[in-house]
């Protein structure tokens, strides 16, 4: 009856139990010691597998010790499931005992539920590995058979780059050469019918080089007053400029620069605006429209600081470009402020 109670059963019949071992004598205990007695309902008597942890036992896989604790564990398993239990609990002891044994049993099956995972884990990277090796290693090569491609590619770009640009730099020298020689055998201080000869010359061997500003303003300096108007046509010509944009030009930016000898700067810019919408690149209306008279300055400086600081730029920076009968009024209205 103090087993029955102990055991927490609510059939207190004993003739409904067996008195029975809780470890199997064969797992190495003593047949004497009442706490390896227990009573053991008469459904669960005599179950066909109480030798099993004797057999793990004798084959080697389990200790004494192990096996004893699987046992107590097992047992305990089965009867909290018994109907006549009230709930499946041991006494402190056994309770801890059975605990103990679980996690041996847990230990036990894990380490070889992870052998056969580790196992059947490597036998599947191993197949694919089989498989894909050769796959990766292929594309592997044609990559880096790609990269030196791309490698290559660009080199010879950068080569071809270089030859155009070194290319062209010796061609620049080479026409910078030919129109120096030009211009002091055959222009400065030459009769017009030569000068003329020169810049029909350079207008159709080397165009580019006669439209740059530069080279306008060391022809219309040393041209003859004849010669000027069939530089401007000429360089209109290779920049493919109509004559009424020319004719339009010439005549605003004469315009402006009567209005800068009346002192108006508002109409002097107007003028210089408007030449430089007609024929931008024409002699220095760019320059003097965005720059020398830019509305920035009209808001910084005051009319009479400006006029003086324009006309000084002008005659100075972008004379080449000035009719040459308003140069001297130019210079005398500077001279007046």
């Amino acid at each position: 009856m103090k087993q029955l109670a102990q055991w927490h059963y609510l059939d207190k019949n004993p003739s409904h139990y067996e008195e029975d071992h809780l470890i199997l004598l064969e797992l190495g205990v003593a047949p004497r010691p009442t706490r390896n007695l227990w009573p053991e309902p008469w459904p669960q008597a005599h179950r066909s597998d109480e030798n099993a942890w004797k057999k793990e036992l004798c084959n080697g896989p389990l200790t004494l010790r192990q096996a004893q604790k699987l046992e107590l564990a097992y047992k305990s398993a089965r009867q909290a499931h018994f109907p006549g239990r009230r709930h499946p609990r041991l006494p402190s002891s056994e309770r801890i005992a059975t605990k103990g044994a679980a996690m041996a049993m847990r230990r036990w099956q894990t380490t070889k539920s992870r052998s056969a995972f580790i196992f059947a884990a490597g036998s599947v990277v191993g197949f694919f590995l089989t498989l894909f090796v050769p796959v990766v290693s292929d594309w592997k090569n044609n990559a880096d058979q790609r990269k030196l491609e791309k490698q290559i590619a660009i080199t010879n770009q950068r080569l071809q780059t270089l030859n155009r640009v070194s290319t062209e730099k010796t061609e620049k020298l080479g026409r910078q050469v030919e129109i120096t020689r030009l211009l002091f055998d055959h222009y400065f201080g030459k009769p017009a019918g030569e000068q003329t000869a020169v810049v029909s010359y350079l207008r159709f061997q080397f165009p580019t080089d006669l439209g740059r500003k530069s080279l306008q303003a060391i022809l219309n300096q040393g041209a003859h007053r004849s010669i000027r108007t069939k530089i401007t046509r000429s360089v209109a010509s290779v920049q493919q400029v109509g004559q009424t944009s020319l004719n339009r030009a010439v005549k605003q930016e004469r315009l402006g620069f009567v209005a800068l000898i009346r002192r108006d700067l508002i109409r002097a810019r107007t003028a210089f605006v408007a030449a430089y919408r007609a024929y931008p690149t024409y002699h220095n209306v760019d320059e003097i429209s965005h720059r020398v008279l830019s509305q920035k300055r009209f808001e910084t400086y005051s009319q009479r600081r400006l006029l003086k600081l324009a006309l000084s730029e002008i005659l100075t920076k972008y004379s080449w470009g000035i009719p040459p009968a308003l140069l001297p009024h130019l210079q005398a209205t500077l001279k007046g402020l």
